[in-house]
């Protein structure tokens, strides 16, 4: 029975469950009894990347080099637009399947 997704990374162990994604990127949720953490992790990557309302846009920025229309929605700032962390992991995921990047 699989239970979620085990990553190892560099600082720590991550039990996650994915909440969305495809075959080359996924989205994914470690949950606590009062709070949880979303990462959002392509295949081809050896760690997820931590995704919050205060995660540096430099770090955003770096992460989806290989997407324009990502970096351009992070240069324009037009996340700020939305109300929950939810929203936005939903929307940058959504937006990147959609783009087509990451080939």
């Amino acid at each position: 029975m699989k239970v979620g997704n085990f990553f190892e990374t560099n600082k720590r162990y991550i039990l996650a469950r994915k909440i969305g994604g495809n075959a080359k990127i996924g989205l994914y949720e470690e949950s606590f009894p009062k709070s949880s953490t979303t990462f959002i992790k392509r295949m081809s990557d050896e760690d997820p990347l931590k995704i919050s309302l205060v995660t540096p846009m430099t770090s955003l920025k770096e992460y989806f080099v290989d997407c324009p229309t990502m970096t351009n929605f992070i240069e324009t700032k037009q996340f700020k637009s939305f109300d929950t962390l939810n929203k936005l992991n939903k929307k940058l995921l959504e937006m990147y399947i959609a783009s087509d990047c990451g080939k």
